[in-house]
């Protein structure tokens, strides 16, 4: 390598889209940016992602302002862990919703425990 380095839109611009049109809410090449940063992440310890994480979306809150951000609660369907006796996972996220981002998330197994989010991720 000569130390110039490709962007990753380069990299992948030739590379096929076998989605069908109608179905496109991103593009490729977005797509393929989060999966090597999942690939990535996967490395991280989660306390140092989730801490990095809260102090990103902080940075965000100025473009929060007149943002709708939406809290839901849900218990994973199938995720019993049969034979313990604990109860499935329950997970509450907050989302912007204009945004179409994610501020923050917390699960626990027993949904009168779960955590609250940090108060910079929902402020």
């Amino acid at each position: 390598m000569d130390g110039t380095g490709l962007s990753l839109i380069k990299c992948f611009e030739n590379l096929e889209d076998p989605r069908v049109d109608r179905t496109k809410l991103h593009k490729l090449i977005d797509i393929i940016v989060m999966a090597i940063c999942a690939l990535v992440a996967a490395r991280i310890s989660p306390k140092e992602f989730r801490a990095g994480f809260a102090i990103w979306t902080k940075e965000l809150a100025g473009i929060f302002t007149n943002e709708v951000i939406a809290i839901d609660g849900q218990t994973m369907r199938g995720a019993k862990r049969t034979g313990q006796g604990k109860s499935p996972i329950h997970i509450i996220s907050a989302w912007a919703v204009g945004l179409r981002l994610v501020l923050a998330w917390a699960y626990e197994y027993d949904h009168s425990q779960i955590p609250p989010f940090p108060h910079s991720a929902v402020k």
